[in-house]
């Protein structure tokens, strides 16, 4: 049996998905509607790759994402594209998540970009996320 997880949203994602396309908005729910019936316990069920956001983070990064315990979950935006072995699919924009594990919870907090224009990966400011 799969663990019921609350889904929220921050209060500044709030106001983006506001303003979010139809297909942004669809995404959205969708990852929503999946988390909700089957919980996170198997990613296979994804059609996008969830993964914590410090996995292969550079140092300060890593701690950032680890203390805020952030993922982010490929949503198909602006499409998806399959990875060579063929285990997920992956795109360039992210729908970043805090996972409270210990409240069976998570907050939405931004979708962005997977990469900033240094190439560095993109990490949602602190005003986007629950403290």
């Amino acid at each position: 049996m799969n663990a019921v997880v609350q889904v929220d949203f921050s209060d500044q994602f709030s106001i983006e998905y506001s303003r979010f396309d139809l297909d942004q908005r669809k995404m959205v729910l969708q990852f929503i509607a999946l988390v909700q019936q089957h919980g996170l316990q198997d990613f296979s069920i994804f059609p996008g790759k969830v993964t914590p956001s410090w996995k292969n983070a550079s140092p300060d990064d890593e701690a950032y994402a680890r203390f805020h315990e952030l993922w982010h979950y490929h949503v198909g935006y602006p499409e998806y594209e399959e990875k060579e072995h063929g285990l997920y699919m992956v795109s360039d924009w992210l729908l970043h998540f805090q996972w409270k594990k210990d409240e069976e919870r998570i907050i939405l907090v931004d979708m962005y970009e997977h990469w900033k224009a240094d190439g560095s990966f993109y990490l949602p400011p602190e005003k986007y996320l629950e403290q």
